[in-house]
């Protein structure tokens, strides 16, 4: 989206993918909600703009006149084009204002919330967009010129994936790895009454418990809980919580060495350890696979967790743990160094669309 103003207009030009509608909204706030709406629709060749008004999470579409000029709308090579001229000073009727209606200055500033979607066949009429709308990051001053970033996820969403990447990636894999492979090495140094590497290995794995009930704790305060219409990575979610709750919980009743109960522990614990692996890659990808992901970070996102899941799976390929071998420890520093590398790709992935 670019604009040009002048002492009294403002010109807007948009261009997104597919044929149907892009739609500019004027917002106090990064969410859909009290928003003026410029809509440009070029789908089934009736191609049409409109001018409409978010009282709540739809949109309410309103007959203003010919306020909005220079108006032109086309498709070239599978993209929506619009451009419009509006007056910097445009109200919407709004029945909850004092007057019954709206002003939208645009020599205030405001964000911009883009979206993009389908048209019922044969008509102007839009259908709900499956993809996010995508929000600046600031407000828009539209007496200035400057790049303005903008994104789909809002900021809770981001730091639930990043916190759930983490605790997934790093937190997780160390606890797997150690006690894999460091029981051997470090298993003589007693540290509070425990050995080292166990020590080590239920940090790790309280950690991992920690930000995923952060994470979660988080992104459930922000959708207001689970509802009839939530994704299947949703789902996924409450039972990864779940579990990593029962396993943490396994873990504090460990029997002693001596137990005739240790056997059954250890295949349980290994047995939710695996399970916990396989959920938590599950549910990382239907995060990306969710209908209202942007495309692009969709893209990207898929390419991430790709390679994480293959760096995952290298750590179980060195079967030997002997102490003496230093093979295996520059093995171990290259894979934490790699599942770094790849944590800073996902947080890119996660931050950047």
């Amino acid at each position: 989206m670019t604009y040009k103003t002048t002492t009294n207009t403002v010109t807007f030009q948009m261009f997104a993918k597919g044929q149907g509608y892009v739609s500019i909204g004027f917002s106090d706030d990064q969410e859909m909600g009290n928003d003026q709406t410029i809509t440009c629709t070029a789908g089934n060749n009736a191609m049409s703009i409109q001018h409409g008004y978010n009282p709540g999470k739809f949109a309410f579409r309103q007959y203003v006149g010919n306020q909005l000029s220079n108006v032109k709308i086309r498709q070239v090579d599978g993209m929506t084009s619009c451009m419009f001229t509006r007056p910097k000073r445009m109200a919407v009727l709004n029945p909850m204002a004092p007057n019954g209606s709206q002003l939208f200055d645009l020599d205030a500033e405001y964000y911009v919330l883009i979206a993009w979607g389908s048209t019922y066949p044969g008509t102007d009429v839009m259908v709900k967009h499956m993809e996010l709308p995508i929000a600046t990051k600031t407000k828009v001053d539209f007496n200035t010129y400057r790049i303005y970033s903008a994104g789909a996820l809002p900021l809770e969403s981001q730091i639930h994936g990043f916190l759930m990447l983490f605790a997934w990636m790093i937190c997780a894999g160390l606890a797997a790895i150690i006690s894999r492979y460091y029981k051997v090495g470090i298993g003589g140094n007693i540290v509070k009454g425990a050995a080292l590497w166990f020590q080590s290995h239920r940090i790790a794995g309280l950690l991992t418990f920690g930000i995923t009930a952060a994470s979660f704790i988080l992104i459930f305060i922000k959708v207001d809980g689970l509802t009839t219409v939530a994704v299947i990575h949703a789902w996924f979610g409450v039972a990864l919580m779940a579990i990593t709750t029962g396993q943490i919980l396994f873990g504090l009743c460990r029997p002693g060495p001596d137990s005739r109960w240790r056997p059954m522990f250890n295949w349980g614990h290994w047995l939710s350890g695996k399970t916990l692996q396989i959920l938590s890659a599950a549910t990382c990808f239907l995060a990306f696979y969710a209908s209202f992901i942007p495309e692009r970070q969709r893209f990207y996102g898929i390419i991430v967790l790709s390679d994480a899941s293959e760096k995952y799976d290298l750590k179980d390929s060195e079967k030997d743990t002997s102490s003496g071998d230093g093979k295996v420890k520059i093995f171990l520093l290259l894979y934490f160094l790699c599942m770094v590398a790849v944590l800073v790709g996902g947080a890119l992935t996660i931050f950047m669309f």
